[in-house]
């Protein structure tokens, strides 16, 4: 076959080398090759069309000058005729050039189907413009009743919306028109009318066969009640009908809806009707029931027609993977805004970058996509038909298997079916129902008869009595508030819930709160689904609320962070991809609201510190990592914070007469990296100097307006919104403490730290850290800090000092009593440890520059062994007792426990850091 389409071509040379500016090269001649073998479309229309071969070998992006070259081409056009024959022409000769860089890859899948999809839209676009241009002309303009000019928005549906067109696939749109009203020629029509016209004649334009064929065929079926409905629709009907007559199968087709043709304001009105159908505010995990029965719809038809050979629409074919897609846009789309979006490799990578599949399945999928796209496009290259069926005939099946670059069928159906195979297994992963197993699973008739079996519960000795009573209590209690569905739902899931509550050290708690958690959720059907579905999640959930009270309050407040125990990892993010989740989210919050700004703020923060407490009860992340992690979240927050406060004030003020030189100083845990979950946050704020007034029409003074900062900021944190504050803040700790400025200048805080400051707050600069703010701002308090350090500290009293406000701390402080034992304040105790660190670091940083570089206690201990304070067998007694505490103090945290143990506990690290205490400070000469 190569060798006859080789004499084709030199036939054609030997007849129109006229048409070519230069001969064609060899390469040249070897891709026209490829490209007849493989389409005998483009062949014919050659044998047709000669003059158009030149036009493949320009190196230009097809999509790049479609739209120029088709307008040129319509110049002449001032009629219907003419139009629909230029448009098919034009068609033809397009479609070719993409068949051929498609075939000798000279373009990405990606191109392809972008090329194919501008093709489509100017080809739609600029019908449309002549047509409304002409029949105006003779029915005058359509109009609201205020006189504006209405004109027509089409919706392409399906790959086209996607921009994923395919070489032979036709075209799915929807119309609508913003008003009703009339035109105002001669004899007015109602403005319906007047569309109603217009798309008809634009769907004979494009989709009408002809002696040269169709431009695309068009389809108008998923418009609003289908055939039987109107052909356009007005906004109000559109939204009327999408609010509450919409079947459930319309929200996926909207998901790749996009706006082709239309004035700009009557887009952004339409997007506005869309949004709310496609993508719900919560997290709807009923999608995967409901996606389940569209693909069994799909395999039921194809079965029937005896179509599995199918590549789009068979078992581990492209729709499967675009399933997979939408499940995750469908459930996640309303709370994470990052998958609203069309294509659907953009969706995949959107999954594995928001850590929802593994990278290993996302490249899987990908993969698989990218060759079952290219073999589709490469089955209706043959003869422009559109087909998705493998061919049955040895010389299409090796024609295939040669455009896909295999030696033969076998070879590329051992692909082909290993990229199926894998599909289909992620698809029923996260798909497929739930196997039923043919046992009855355990506690499911005490469920189901809980009254009749109560005797029978008790001999099982798991739950008490009155846990089974309030299991009773429970169940008529909950029953009455569900529907139907959500009853049946209830009676799948509990006998699961009961069997992982009995696997816990303490039943009776655990299944006391997971009932309490159920409860909360009884008005979202979707979350018991969610839990029903995955197994794993439920188990998951038992443990963790039995293991924390502070997780179980967290779910119980926020049910919607139950979608987080469906992550496959749960290690906390880096600081930058905690800064680019944060921008995602709030991306599609106007910079003026403020209130859902700190609603999305919360959300943030709510999630990934949930994460890291699920890391953390599961022990997968070491202390200090988590500790550092909660402080990243505060970081970013901050960072985030001051920057969406400081775009409010300079829109009501205007700009201070110089940059944002203000800079946010952390203290305590903060300043030393060792956040926990309820942790506060001690600041200060440092400014320049700089005088002047802001630049708007209504100016303020520079002092007032960065007070005004802060007072947003504070505001801004520590407000109470439906997911919580932020964090508590905390600003005794500036210079002169509550009676002090909110905002202290550079040279203040300077001058404050030589002159003013008590040792203890000496002792706190130790751990006061820079957290964010204007970079020339920061270092400059770095280098005044170290200056502090090293000059500032009254050496003559230190000492004294640091035993006064010991005591001082213990006497007021310190909640020990005979059978507890306070882990911070306690003697022997975490502060004991801190004043011995912050002991040294004042007596010693004039002689060791490097005590001044850090801010937390571990790194602290090593450069003290260096300075000649602390030997090394000292430094390692306090760190580990330090690390002995703080795992003490998580854990009573996570379980929202004061930090007191037992008298009995942590005797030896008690003893010794009080025997610490007494060489290194006490005994101190």
């Amino acid at each position: 076959m190569m060798k006859m389409i080789s004499k084709y071509l030199e036939a054609w040379i030997a007849e129109h080398s006229p048409l070519l500016q230069q001969p064609l090269s060899a390469i040249q001649q070897q891709h026209i090759i490829h490209l007849w073998y493989a389409s005998d479309y483009a062949l014919k229309k050659h044998q047709r069309h000669p003059e158009w071969l030149p036009l493949l070998l320009q190196t230009i992006s097809i999509s790049a000058d479609i739209k120029n070259r088709l307008q040129v081409a319509l110049q002449p056009v001032n009629n219907e005729t003419d139009l629909m024959q230029v448009l098919r022409q034009f068609r033809h000769q397009q479609l070719i050039r993409i068949i051929y860089r498609d075939i000798n890859r000279l373009a990405s899948l990606t191109e392809t189907l972008h090329d194919l999809t501008e093709l489509a839209d100017q080809c739609v676009q600029q019908a449309l413009d002549l047509l409304y241009q002409w029949q105006v002309a003779k029915q005058g303009e359509p109009q609201n009743s205020q006189g504006e000019a209405q004109h027509l928005l089409i919706l392409a549906m399906g790959k086209q919306g996607a921009k994923e067109l395919n070489l032979s696939s036709d075209i799915d749109l929807i119309f609508v028109f913003p008003e009703k009203g009339k035109t105002n020629g001669r004899r007015a029509i109602d403005n319906e009318v007047f569309f109603t016209q217009l798309c008809r004649r634009l769907i004979k334009v494009i989709g009408a066969k002809t002696e040269d064929g169709f431009v695309f065929r068009v389809d108008t079926r998923l418009r609003p009640f289908g055939e039987s409905g109107p052909l356009v629709v007005n906004f109000a009907f559109f939204e009327s009908y999408y609010s509450r007559q919409a079947r459930e199968w319309e929200r996926y087709a909207m998901i790749k809806a996009r706006i082709i043709a239309g004035q700009e304001k009557d887009k952004k009105s339409l997007k506005q009707l869309i949004q709310p159908f496609v993508y719900r505010r919560y997290l709807d995990f009923m999608v995967i029931e409901q996606l389940r029965k569209m693909k069994a719809l799909i395999k039921a038809d194809i079965a029937k027609k005896g179509r599995e050979q199918n590549i789009k629409l068979g078992y581990g074919g492209i729709r499967e993977i675009e399933f997979i897609g939408q499940l995750f846009q469908l459930m996640r789309g309303g709370q994470d805004t990052t998958l609203q979006i069309r294509p659907i490799l953009d969706v995949l990578n959107i999954l594995e970058k928001q850590a929802y599949l593994p990278t290993k399945v996302v490249k899987t999928l990908t993969d698989a996509y990218t060759f079952l796209r290219l073999s589709e496009n490469r089955i209706q290259a043959w003869q422009d038909q559109q087909t998705h069926l493998l061919p049955e005939d040895e010389a299409g099946q090796a024609r295939l298997a040669w455009s896909m670059g295999f030696k033969d069928w076998a070879e590329y159906q051992q692909v082909l079916e290993q990229h199926r195979k894998q599909v289909q297994c992620h698809f029923d992963h996260l798909i497929a129902a739930p196997k039923q197993e043919n046992t009855i699973p355990p506690w499911q008739e005490d469920w189901l008869h809980l009254q009749e079996n109560k005797e029978s519960l008790l001999k099982k000795s798991v739950f008490s009595l009155a846990m089974i009573e309030q299991l009773l209590i429970f169940k008529n209690k909950i029953k009455k508030s569900l529907s139907a569905k959500g009853q049946h739902l209830l009676d799948e899931l509990m006998p699961l819930l009961l069997q992982e509550a009995t696997q816990q050290s303490q039943p009776d708690l655990a299944l006391e709160r997971a009932l309490d958690l159920l409860y909360q959720m009884r008005t979202r059907t979707s979350y018991l689904f969610l839990l029903y579905e995955y197994p794993q999640a439920l188990a998951l959930m038992v443990q963790l609320i039995h293991q924390s009270l502070w997780i179980f309050t967290q779910l119980k407040q926020q049910p919607i962070l139950l979608d987080t125990l469906l992550a496959y990892r749960f290690r906390p993010l880096k600081k930058t991809a905690l800064e680019l989740e944060l921008e995602q989210r709030l991306s599609s919050i106007d910079s003026d609201d403020l209130e859902s700004q700190m609603e999305i703020c919360r959300q943030f923060a709510n999630a990934n510190k949930f994460k890291i407490a699920i890391a953390d009860c599961t022990g997968q992340i070491p202390l200090a990592e988590i500790s550092h992690a909660l402080t990243q979240i505060a970081e970013v927050l901050l960072a985030k914070g001051l920057a969406i406060c400081w775009a409010q004030l300079i829109q009501q003020y205007g700009k201070p007469s110089h940059t944002n030189e203000i800079a946010i100083i952390g203290y305590g845990k903060l300043g030393g990296a060792e956040l926990s979950y309820q942790s506060d946050l001690d600041l200060i704020f440092i400014r320049s100097d700089r005088k002047g007034n802001t630049d708007g029409k209504k100016q303020i003074s520079i002092e007032p307006f960065y007070v005004r900062l802060i007072q947003r900021l504070v505001h801004f944190f520590s407000t109470q919104t439906v997911s919580g504050r932020l964090y508590d803040i905390d600003l005794r700790l500036r210079p002169n403490g509550n009676s002090g400025l909110l905002v202290t200048t550079f040279e203040r805080f300077v001058e404050y730290q030589k002159n003013q400051a008590w040792t203890w707050e000496h002792q706190a600069l130790v751990r006061a850290r820079a957290i964010t703010g204007d970079t020339n701002l920061i270092e400059k308090y770095t280098q005044a800090r170290s200056l502090i350090l090293q000059t500032a500290v009254k050496q003559a009293s230190l000492l004294s000092e640091i035993q006064k406000m010991r005591i001082k701390m213990r006497q007021s402080l310190d909640q020990s009593n005979s059978t507890r034992f306070d882990l911070k304040q306690g003697q022997g105790g975490i502060v004991d440890i801190e004043f011995i660190v912050q002991y040294g670091v004042l007596k010693y940083a004039r002689k060791s520059l490097n005590l001044t570089q850090y801010y937390d206690n571990i790194p602290l201990l090593n450069e003290l062994i260096t300075a000649g304070f602390l030997l090394s067998e000292q430094a390692q007694q306090l760190e580990q007792s330090y690390q002995c505490y703080r795992k003490w103090v998580h854990l009573k945290a996570l379980n929202c426990e004061p930090p007191f143990v037992a008298q009995t506990e942590l005797q030896k690290e008690r003893q010794a850091i009080i025997q610490l205490w007494q060489n290194l400070i006490e005994n101190e000469v």
